[in-house]
Parts: C-alpha cells; structure tokens; sequence
C-alpha cells in the first residue's frame, strides 16, 4: 500500500526546508523546466496547488484531467496557475512558506481519506504528490543542487504520468506503449502494446512529465515506430528546448 500522504508529508517538508534556505538570488534563478518562472515563482505555484485543493477554488468549467488533452483546459489550467504564482509575487518569501506549511496542515485529512477534497477531481492525491515531485525536481535542478530523485514521490509521479499517457494513447486510438526501466515494465494504454521505450527511471520520468525535448525525447532507447508517439510522451505537450541535469 503506498502511504500517499505521508510521501506528500515527507516530499513537501524536505522541498520547504530546502527552499528555505536559499539566497535571495537563487530564488530568483529561471527555472529550466518552466522558463517563465523563477524558483520562488515555483514554490508559489506549489503553494497555489494546495490552496486549491483545500478550498475547491477553481472555474467549474475546469476539468484537470482533460487538460492533458484538450487545449481549451489546457489554456484554464495556465490561466490558474498564473493567477496562483501572481498573487504571491511581491508577497515576501517567509509569508509563503507559511501559508504553505497552513495549507499543509489542512491538505492531511483529505490525503488520509478522512474528508473528501472540496475539489470533485479524482485522483487529486497522487496528483498532488506526483506535481510536487517534479517541480521539486525542476528546482533542486535549476540552482545545481540535484537530489531525491530514487524518492517515492518520482516513483509516484512515473506511474501518474504513465497512466496519463495511456489515457492519451487510448483516446487517439493508438496500442499501448511498454516503459522498460530497472528490470521493470509498464504498460501505458489498455491494449496490447506494439512499442518499448526503455531506459532509467529517472529519465522516463522527466521525459513523461515535459521535462525533455522532442529530440532529446527521440533519442531515448526506442523498440518499434517511434514517430506516433514521440510528441504524445510528455503530458503538457512538446517542447523544443533540451534540458540537462
């Protein structure tokens, strides 16, 4: 049984004394992964998330899941963070991270499973670890201090991402695709899978989530025609941009 809230628990704790203890110009750092942002930008999207989650605060119109898929959510789902990450800009960073640890405290019941999330979205728990995780990632990264990255967070995350695939894959009716990593398999997609992509966990990992280019992405370790799927791999749509870490 995977403990989803004490991974949020533990993942959100270890980010926030990490953060904490930045320079006022490595808050500032771009972050690679989500250009537009810096690391304190980051954080604050982080603290956004939560605060919706706690409150259900979010358009009715907006469904998060379709917003893998669909452009028009897609463009609500930027819309609201933008807002969240704007709201707290020239908020000074220690308030932040209060209402962070605020919203923590308040996000318990509903991870247990004591309370229903105000938000009817499914799946908002390992959503909610999975986010976490890779904009940790996108973070620890940015200021060239890596780590965490074998945590049970990512390996939440992998499997988030892999069923978002296959829920991608199926509605465009295409066969599954095999993920190959650690002397494990996965499976995106409910049909028999005609492709393997292998590789580290790690890798697939940030490959799935955005974090890899298209041709950093076709250069993975491929069994079979690559080409229907290479732009359907990472969840917030291509990228042109390579990112090393």
């Amino acid at each position: 049984m995977i403990d989803i809230a004490g991974t949020y628990r533990e993942t959100r704790e270890s980010l926030r004394d990490f953060v904490a203890g930045l320079t006022d110009d490595e808050l500032q750092t771009s972050v690679p992964a989500t250009p537009a942002w810096s690391v304190r930008d980051a954080v604050a999207h982080m603290v956004g998330e939560a605060r919706i989650t706690t409150t259900g605060d979010a358009p009715p119109e907006f469904r998060l899941l379709e917003s893998l898929r669909d452009p028009e959510q897609a463009a609500i789902r930027d819309g609201i963070n933008a807002e969240e990450v704007a709201r707290r800009r020239d908020v000074p960073f220690a308030e932040v991270l209060a209402e962070w640890d605020r919203l923590a405290a308040e996000l318990d019941p509903f991870l247990l499973g004591e309370e229903p999330f105000p938000w009817p979205e499914p799946f908002l728990d390992s959503i909610l670890v999975t986010d976490l995780s890779q904009h940790g990632q996108d973070v620890r990264n940015a200021v060239g201090k890596p780590g965490e990255r074998d945590s049970a967070a990512c390996r939440i995350a992998l499997a988030s991402f892999a069923v978002g695939l296959g829920f991608r894959l199926d509605s465009m009716g295409l066969p599954a695709l095999r993920l190959r990593y650690d002397g494990k398999e996965r499976v995106c997609g409910s049909t028999e899978p005609t492709i393997t992509l292998s590789g580290e966990r790690y890798e697939l990992l940030r490959a799935l989530s955005g974090r890899r280019s298209r041709r950093q992405i076709e250069a993975m370790d491929w069994e079979g025609d690559r080409e229907p799927y290479v732009a359907l791999v990472p969840a917030y749509g291509e990228r042109l941009d390579d990112i090393v870490e």
